[in-house]
């Protein structure tokens, strides 16, 4: 991240949800899956789902074609 652990804390803590595109290490690594709150909602591919539930995130909410979140639009592209 381009800053520091303070601030990367802080704007974690106000995070409401995360949108996994994919878990390659470029996007989903130790680091996150470390500093991210369990209960935070994860949005992912499908075929991440048991992936990111082994890490041990409570909520994970697969986007299999169309999805609206608080009026944002996620579309699969599997």
């Amino acid at each position: 991240m381009p800053f520091g652990d303070e601030a990367l804390s802080c704007l974690l803590a106000k995070t409401d949800a995360v949108l996994v595109t994919h878990t390659h290490r470029d996007h989903w690594d130790a680091a996150a899956i470390e500093s991210i709150t369990k209960a935070t909602p994860v949005y992912c591919q499908p075929e991440d789902e048991a992936r990111i539930r082994d890490d041990r995130f409570g909520e994970i909410v697969p986007v299999v074609e169309r999805l609206e979140w608080r009026g944002i639009e996620l579309t699969g592209v599997g």
